[in-house]
């Protein structure tokens, strides 16, 4: 069972309550916005210039003098006051569903978090967002972000542009997949090695994802009628238009390594590992702000003794995007979905006919099934 300290021992997990907070602060019928306005002159003042310049026209010498005018309410203090100020709405599963899909839209492990997640790690923060954390932690709508892989409902997201899918159709031979993976980054460490005693800001950029290759099947349950990856996607494509696939996995049941805590990724990272110091050094350290020596499983070997590997909502919130210690080594769980489950058996195929879906222009965004297949 989840629990408030669970969700915040993560970066997703503190956007979540944030996000959470937010979305009843809309719902609070006196109209007030107190924390959003706090966050955002938080934020302003953080940014780096170049990428957040708000502009007072009554004052053209001085560009920041907005932020200037607000520098009361540009810190944790003030952040912090006005969290503690709104009222928790009831947990539905639509709300506990729209402040999970926010926080994993805004997860960025190929550069340094933004100003919000900054905010949030302060310490100062830990008292405000554990009054969250229990609020949602007492309702039964999100009792199955514990959950394992659900057997009898997964679907596979492939998103549609123009008509046509773009995500890519997954690979049959999925072996094939997995040697062309493991190569090349045995290949991109060999290369790069060198690259090792240059500073960070020097290395050239390298992957960030630490799932399986993408070219394999790749799947959620559903939740609130429409498959979860319509809603949860890391780097998503923001795009409105998706097919969504059912797979037939009955037959795996319990051949599925479920990733339910750091406990069980470090298990991965120690039986199966595969070092990535060279081509995740430009972008974990960053996003973590250590410099380690970075290992990730070898999926590889993995799909050798399992037949896919899924990984909770818990664990994604609890670990996504932070540095897990592996012995002398650590590792980052990156570019993953929630609830996801890669598939790395070549015999998985998807229902022939997929479900067309549409995203609404509502606040949410609520997806929409066609009528038709």
């Amino acid at each position: 069972m989840i629990t408030a300290k669970t969700l915040l021992e993560g970066p997703r997990g503190r956007r979540l309550l944030f996000e959470f907070a937010i979305i009843s602060e809309q719902n609070d019928d006196d109209g007030t916005h107190a924390l959003h306005e706090a966050m955002f002159w938080f934020s302003a003042k953080n940014a780096p210039a170049s990428s957040f310049i708000l502009s007072d026209t009554s004052n053209d010498k001085d560009p920041y003098s907005s932020i200037k005018s607000h520098q009361k309410s540009a810190s944790v203090e003030a952040v912090i006051s006005a969290m503690n100020q709104v009222p928790l709405a009831p947990v539905t599963s639509t709300r506990a569903l729209g402040a999970l899909a926010d926080s994993v839209a805004h997860a960025v492990y190929w550069q340094e978090p933004d100003e919000t997640d900054i905010c949030l790690a302060d310490s100062d923060m830990y008292a405000p967002l554990e009054r969250i954390a229990s609020h949602i932690c007492d309702s039964k709508a999100i009792a199955w972000w514990s959950n394992p892989v659900d057997y009898n409902d997964q679907w596979e997201v492939r998103w549609v542009e123009d008509g046509q899918e773009v995500s890519g159709e997954p690979s049959s031979v999925s072996s094939q997949v997995l040697k062309q993976w493991e190569q090349s980054m045995q290949q991109w460490e060999t290369t790069h090695k060198p690259d090792l005693s240059l500073p960070v800001d020097q290395l050239p950029g390298g992957e960030w994802h630490s799932t399986p290759p993408f070219l394999l099947h790749q799947s959620s349950r559903s939740i609130l009628d429409a498959p979860l990856g319509l809603y949860c996607e890391e780097d998503g494509r923001c795009l409105s238009e998706a097919r969504a696939y059912r797979l037939n996995v009955g037959a795996y049941e319990d051949k599925v390594f479920e990733i339910r805590s750091e406990q069980d990724w470090k298990y991965l990272c120690q039986t199966y590992p595969l070092e990535v110091a060279t081509s995740r050094r430009a972008v974990w350290v960053p996003t973590t702000g250590q410099d380690l020596s970075w290992v990730m499983p070898n999926w590889k070997q993995v799909a050798a003794d399992y037949a896919g590997v899924h990984l909770t909502v818990e664990a994604y919130l609890s670990c996504a995007g932070k540095a897990l210690p592996i012995g002398n080594h650590a590792s980052v769980i990156a570019g993953w979905n929630p609830d996801t489950t890669y598939w790395f058996d070549s015999a998985i195929r998807a229902a022939a006919e997929p479900y067309s879906w549409w995203r609404g222009d509502d606040l949410a965004g609520t997806w929409h099934r066609r009528d038709s297949h």
